[in-house]
């Protein structure tokens, strides 16, 4: 409705100037021109009051007034990394996906499991039992995973409170070791406080899995990380491993 109404405008003022125009011996070449700038005046203020010049955007696109760009207001660099983690849930979709991308296009990816050295830290003080420090080594273990690893790579929760998954699309075994060598060496030289022992190292086992390497399925990489996860957690209190 309203290109037609921009259509009929136009129309309409074209044809008062034409007149205008060829009326010109009548009303003098200075009232031809006030005429015209009479009508035009009308068009004008007819087009803002339709909305004819004022169309709405399509939905979902916004024009910010601050005029920042589309690529977002705040760089990734300063964003909390604590955003940058997902649930375990969520994980377990992203898994999946990757594992038709990778299945189409026959592609690799791996997934690597990060889990404290429980036994370790409950020799240094720190209380294992307890899930608010539990919590808080995952939570260093994430931030050092997500300082290591690229903006590409998926840093999740686990099921077990203090592991950390990530997921490292187009990784082979080669681009598996650097990064797991680079998070070891991040944790090696990190110390944090945790429970009585004050500063302590936080050591770490790594598992990783990969597709098709590995497993071949989502179910494949679910097995695996549950089985580390009890082998971790019955080395920790002491019972041996299944």
């Amino acid at each position: 409705m309203k290109t037609i109404a921009y259509i009929v405008l136009t129309v309409g003022v074209m044809a008062v100037v034409l007149t205008l125009g060829f009326a010109g011996d009548r009303f003098g070449p200075f009232g031809s021109m006030v005429l015209v700038i009479l009508v035009l005046s009308l068009f004008v203020v007819v087009g803002l009051t339709s909305g004819v010049t004022n169309r709405q955007l399509p939905a979902g696109i916004v024009i910010p007034e601050d005029e920042t760009t589309w690529t977002g207001e705040t760089p990734l660099a300063e964003l909390d990394w604590l955003d940058l983690v997902v649930g375990h849930r969520e994980m377990t979709r992203y898994i999946s996906l990757e594992v038709d991308r990778s299945r189409r296009f026959e592609r690799t990816f791996t997934v690597i499991v990060i889990a404290p050295d429980l036994k370790h830290l409950s020799g240094s003080g720190i209380d294992i039992s307890s899930t608010s420090q539990l919590n808080a080594l995952r939570l260093f273990t994430q931030e050092v995973a997500v300082k290591q690893l690229r903006t590409t790579d998926i840093v999740s929760n686990s099921v077990s409170p203090s592991v950390t998954i990530a997921m490292l699309p187009e990784t082979d075994s080669d681009g598996t070791n650097i990064a797991v060598g680079r998070i070891r060496e991040a944790m090696a030289s990190s110390k944090m406080s945790v429970g009585l022992g004050g500063q302590v190292e936080l050591k770490v086992s790594v598992m990783a899995v990969n597709y098709p390497g590995d497993v071949t399925d989502t179910a494949g990489f679910i097995e695996a990380i549950s089985e580390f996860e009890d082998r971790v957690s019955s080395e920790a209190h002491g019972a041996p491993a299944k």
